[in-house]
């Protein structure tokens, strides 16, 4: 993706995340009192994504981006909805979507750091492609806070839970095993992007608990399909 002046103006935004979220990151929007932090939230909220939709919106479309894309690629391979993925706190969706478009408009940061790069010279990655790598994470996040919420209960997941910085590497390690999305590639690479340092740094504003998926034992691994007797 050609870097334009408003791309610049969206990163810009979403590094602005960390400093703010300590004020409203919150079940409760009525705690919401700092005004600067309000007025972030709303320009956040409102930023430009594609051509019809804004960062607020459930669904992302970028097919007006993509008008180029082969007919097995066009609908709904161009688009997300983030209203699929119930498990998963609203701030937590708003960290992921600022991950989303870091790696849109930033994807040669990402790209060093994915476990299947091999070619050196790849500076761009396909907008499907991209929405594939997080339709697997979201609905593996799906699940991992469907687990926590069996666990430690609906009301203080919603109320306590507000950033992935709080999740902790077991509870990766305990929905791999009942995950019932295969473990593949497009898992891999999404873990890829959500341990990379640009996203600690510019969007959680902290490390995250280390982990290592290809460690787990998965419910469902696409790697026993190649593992000989």
């Amino acid at each position: 993706m050609e870097r334009l002046p408003k791309h610049y103006s969206l990163l810009s935004t979403i590094a602005e995340l960390k400093k703010n979220k300590l004020d409203f990151l919150s079940a409760d929007p009525d705690r919401v009192t700092d005004n600067k932090s309000t007025l972030y939230l709303t320009k956040l909220l409102n930023l430009p994504v594609s051509s019809i939709s804004i960062f607020d919106d459930t669904e992302w479309d970028f097919n007006l981006e993509n008008p180029n894309a082969s007919a097995n690629i066009t609908g709904s391979k161009l688009k997300i909805n983030f209203s699929k993925y119930k498990n998963i706190p609203p701030y937590v969706i708003i960290e992921l979507k600022c991950m989303l478009l870091s790696v849109q408009l930033t994807p040669e940061v990402f790209i060093n750091n994915r476990k299947k790069a091999k070619k050196t010279n790849i500076t761009k990655l396909a907008t499907n492609t991209i929405l594939g790598h997080f339709k697997s994470g979201f609905r593996f996040l799906d699940t991992l806070f469907r687990v926590l919420k069996v666990k430690l209960g609906n009301e203080h997941i919603e109320k306590i839970y507000s950033s992935l910085t709080q999740v902790q590497a077991i509870d990766y390690r305990e929905t791999a095993q009942v995950h019932t999305n295969t473990y593949n590639d497009d898992l891999r690479q999404f873990f890829s992007y959500l341990l990379n340092p640009y996203t600690s740094e510019h969007i959680f504003g902290e490390n995250i608990p280390a982990f290592d998926p290809d460690q787990f034992s998965w419910k469902k691994d696409i790697r026993r399909k190649y593992q000989t007797k």
